[in-house]
């Protein structure tokens, strides 16, 4: 089962999808996943089913799904 990051940003909801089970893919999901924390976007664990979300700092394998918002700065 794919899992996937939606990132938030300037054009929209990109999707990252990945196999949690397939190494090579669940290591680009990681590295993903830390660029976009020191990119300072704040990053989100939703359960699919009961829409229920957490702040995450780490992707684990057992997370079907991670919303990545960036950081909105006003004035």
């Amino acid at each position: 089962m794919k899992h996937i990051i939606r990132i938030m940003g300037k054009s929209g909801d990109t999707a990252f999808e990945y196999d949690p089970q397939v190494d090579v893919e669940f290591k680009k999901a990681e590295e993903q996943f830390d660029q976009l924390k020191q990119s300072g976007h704040t990053m989100f664990s939703v359960d699919p089913e009961t829409k229920e979300t957490e702040l995450v700092t780490q992707l684990f394998k057992t997370t079907p799904q991670v919303v990545a918002v960036p950081q909105i700065q006003g004035g």
